[in-house]
């Protein structure tokens, strides 16, 4: 089996050729790394066109062809969070039609990686008045951002052969003996092992670049959707909150 790991690892190397040094590169919101002060936050959003309501403490503009809401928060007098509300309500519909949208649009993002790979959009004949009113269900959808900074420092990573070993062995433990010998059935699955361990790689490198938007209830039948970007990095220091 020499020959058939040695397969495994050139299919590998080919998949991703190198892989990302993880960095700490805060996620960024229209360009705009979210870090710094919430002065700094709200003066970069203040030249992207928003304007900043002191009393509301919040910056209203457009963001993606909606009218939106942007509230800052911080931690330690350090920014980690924008949230990004639709300003106006929408019926179970219109809102399910904006999500689908939504999701559609950072599915063919390659910016984006999805936190979870089975995340799908709402069926049409769905009722999510019912399913949120009824069933608790909740509609939200999370992804990991890639920074340009990341995306351009590029090293070897030897965690990916870690990977791809630990599953390769647990395989040829259970594959049938036929499958091991038989190189096109084996070469199909150790891709897709290969494409598992990069989706895993890519999740640990950008765990503190989330992004996600969910449904959420207004009141009565009016639905608003809110998207949030965070930086992990931020969010976890320290023990203070500021609202």
């Amino acid at each position: 089996m020499t020959s058939m790991r040695q397969l495994f690892l050139i299919i590998g190397i080919t998949l991703i050729s190198v892989l990302l040094k993880a960095e700490n590169y805060p996620t960024k919101f229209l360009g705009i790394p979210i870090d710094g002060t919430k002065q700094e936050m709200i003066n970069r959003l203040e030249e992207k066109g928003f304007i900043y309501n002191e009393e509301q403490d919040w910056l209203s503009g457009e963001f993606n062809g909606k009218e939106v809401i942007i509230y800052i928060s911080t931690k330690n007098r350090k920014v980690y969070g924008i949230s990004v509300r639709y300003r106006y309500f929408y019926t179970a519909e219109e809102i399910k039609s904006i999500y689908n949208d939504l999701l559609q649009q950072f599915q063919k993002n390659p910016k984006y990686i999805p936190v979870n790979l089975h995340q799908s959009a709402i069926p049409t004949e769905e009722d999510i008045a019912r399913e949120m009113s009824q069933n608790n269900k909740e509609y939200f959808a999370g992804f990991l951002q890639r920074t340009n900074e990341a995306d351009s420092t590029v090293t070897l990573n030897d965690s990916f052969k870690e990977c791809t070993n630990k599953y390769i062995d647990k395989l040829i433990s259970l594959m049938p003996i036929d499958t091991l010998y038989n190189e096109t059935e084996y070469t199909k699955i150790v891709e897709n092992i290969g494409e598992m361990c990069w989706y895993e790689e890519l999740r640990a490198m950008y765990i503190n670049n989330i992004v996600g938007f969910q449904i959420d209830k207004a009141y009565g039948e009016n639905y608003i959707l809110l998207l949030i970007y965070t930086n992990g990095h931020n969010k976890n220091i320290g023990y203070e909150d500021e609202l």
